[in-house]
């Protein structure tokens, strides 16, 4: 920093421990001071991208079902509140397992969502994906291993 010049910043990472054994790096890379980039680089398993997918993929198709569809009554709130229960509530379930690698909330979810997730499988239409979702959380529940108590 002779004369007067600023050296600039070109990457900063930052490593620390979430607690279940695993490291995560959080990396933020500036292009000459130009473009800003921010990542987040987990380590993640199968089990977690998988129940993640489901999960996410869970709550788009209930947000389709109530708000795009032509279908769908406006007025009444019964439906809406019936698939709430439902199919959104085991995929949030599911989001949460996936934070604190917490696999019986997966076992949970799919025993919560399968009973309406195969009724909506015998529906024409997207929303036959809630059953792939539904075996999703069985598939996650089924790869992520138990965690030890110390």
């Amino acid at each position: 920093m002779a004369n007067g010049e600023w050296t600039a910043l070109e990457r900063l990472s930052i490593l620390f421990y979430d607690g279940a054994g695993r490291v995560r790096v959080f990396t933020i890379d500036m292009d000459g001071g130009r473009a800003l980039r921010v990542r987040l680089r987990l380590k993640l398993k199968a089990s977690h991208i998988v129940a993640g997918l489901s999960g996410m993929g869970s709550i788009l198709l209930w947000l389709i079902l109530i708000f795009f569809n032509p279908y769908t009554d406006g007025t009444n709130l019964s439906p809406a509140l019936n698939t709430f229960i439902m199919p959104f509530l085991p995929g949030c379930l599911a989001l949460i397992a996936v934070f604190y690698s917490y696999r019986l909330l997966l076992l949970i979810a799919f025993g919560w969502s399968i009973l309406p997730s195969l009724y909506l499988t015998g529906t024409p239409g997207i929303f036959a994906w809630f059953g792939v979702a539904s075996l999703g959380y069985l598939f996650a529940y089924l790869l992520m291993k138990p965690r030890l108590r110390s």
